[in-house]
Formats: C-alpha cells, sequence, structure tokens
C-alpha cells in the first residue's frame, strides 16, 4: 500500500485499536484504493472516525462506504468533502444516516451534492445527534 496509507494501519495483525482513521487529500486513494481501506473498517469495530477529504472518490466509492458503514457498531462521523461525488451519493449517505442512527456528522462540503440534498442529509443527522443526547 501507499506508504502514507501503511503508516496509519496496525503493525500486527488483528491489532486495530484505531478509533479514526484520516487520509488526507495529499493521499489521493481513489475509488481503488478506497476497497482495502473500507475492508479495515469492517474490522475495526471500535472506529469512530472515518476522515476521506479530497481522495479522488466517486459515487460507487460512497455506495461501497454505506454498505461497510451501515452496520458499524462505533462509527459517528465520516468526511468524504472534497471528492468527486453528487446527489446520487448524498441519497445513498442519507439512506446511511437514517439506517445507522449513531452516524451523527458526515462533511460533503466542496462535493456536487446539491442543496436540497444536503439539507436532507443535515435533517437526519441532526435527528441522529438529537436521539444520541436522548440515549444518556
Amino acid at each position: 500500500p501507499k506508504q502514507a496509507v501503511k503508516s496509519v494501519l496496525p503493525v500486527e495483525l488483528e491489532a486495530f485499536g484505531l478509533t479514526e482513521l484520516a487520509l488526507g487529500a495529499n493521499v489521493f486513494i481513489g475509488n481503488k484504493g478506497l476497497l482495502p481501506i473500507l475492508e479495515v473498517v469492517r474490522v475495526n469495530r471500535g472506529l469512530r472516525r472515518l476522515v476521506l477529504p479530497g481522495n479522488g472518490i466517486k459515487n460507487s466509492g460512497v455506495e461501497w462506504l454505506v454498505h461497510v458503514a451501515v452496520d458499524h457498531p462505533s462509527l459517528t462521523s465520516i468526511d468524504v468533502s472534497g471528492n468527486r461525488i453528487s446527489s446520487v451519493s448524498g441519497t445513498l449517505l442519507i439512506y446511511l444516516a437514517h439506517r445507522n442512527p449513531r452516524i451523527t456528522e458526515i462533511g460533503i462540503a466542496q462535493t456536487k451534492i446539491d442543496a436540497m440534498v444536503a439539507e436532507q442529509l443535515e435533517a437526519r443527522l441532526k435527528a441522529n445527534r438529537a436521539a444520541v443526547v436522548l440515549n444518556f
């Protein structure tokens, strides 16, 4: 794997203690590089934040991300800002936020997600945040 990706992964097998996986725009993994990252997300049940801004991720990559995150037990925050995604991805992210109420933050700045879809996503995330407050 790219050195920048390799540096955030654990050295020992099965030793996933990450709470945040952050790959900045300087890494640029693209859709193809997203697949192994999503496998790390899937097996790392304690991961809370996934930060992937400006990594060349497209709509199909967001679809794969949603598939992994929908049942994730601890993921609360995802940032896909600055990626090449449209309202198709926005709709998928709304679905994710609806199906996994632990998701309370999704960054979509500097994408092609239109304002109406962004507002619907924010409304769903706001409801998720309110539910988290009620449960404490």
